[in-house]
């Protein structure tokens, strides 16, 4: 009895160990997509208690290009997630998955409970915004603009992603000067490296 016990504690903590692994990707996902994008990072969080990527919006006019930076930044975070987890970053299927978690986390929110909207409802939320000017009723084309130029980030400043993960992984939050200076260093190292 005394060995399933410790073998399932075991097994959890390998489980949460996992689960903090993929959050530091996910919030380093998430700063340097916002970096890129020209947001000002404020502070990078991931502890047992904590995650979170504060950064300081543009002042600009919040149209479609706003919108547009705003969900790069969001994806960014699932998809550095996805491909620290498993080495790719797999399809996600619009109507299958993405839509789906979105929708449900819509329904979970109340009128006075914004607080509580997930990544998911609020990507789409972004992307119903995107589509508003365009007169298109349903938001998966600029889902699929905003995924591709996503996948894109990610794959480019990779070598960034896994250093504010590490740094992440050593310290469990960052302020956005440290954030900034670990996304320098890994930019220019990985400048050196390939020429």
């Amino acid at each position: 009895m005394q060995g399933e016990y410790r073998e399932k504690r075991h097994m959890t903590s390998d489980c949460w160990a996992e689960e903090m692994r993929g959050t530091r990707y996910h919030e380093a996902g998430h700063a340097v997509a916002a970096y890129y994008h020209g947001y000002t990072i404020t502070r990078v969080s991931a502890t047992d208690e904590d995650w979170r990527t504060s950064y300081r919006r543009l002042a600009s006019g919040g149209g479609w290009a706003d919108l547009w930076r705003e969900g790069c930044v969001i994806m960014a975070g699932l998809l550095a997630e996805h491909y620290a987890a498993w080495g790719e970053m797999g399809p996600e299927p619009w109507w299958a998955e993405f839509l789906v978690e979105a929708e449900q986390q819509q329904e979970l929110v109340g009128d006075d409970e914004d607080w509580m909207i997930g990544e998911y409802s609020e990507l789409l939320q972004l992307l119903q915004q995107m589509n508003s000017d365009r007169m298109d009723p349903e938001p998966e084309g600029a889902y699929r603009i905003v995924e591709e130029d996503t996948r894109r980030l990610v794959t480019d400043h990779w070598v960034e992603i896994e250093a504010v993960a590490g740094a992440l992984e050593q310290k469990g939050a960052l302020d956005g000067p440290e954030v900034m200076l670990i996304i320098e260093r890994a930019s220019r190292s990985d400048e050196s490296a390939h020429g």
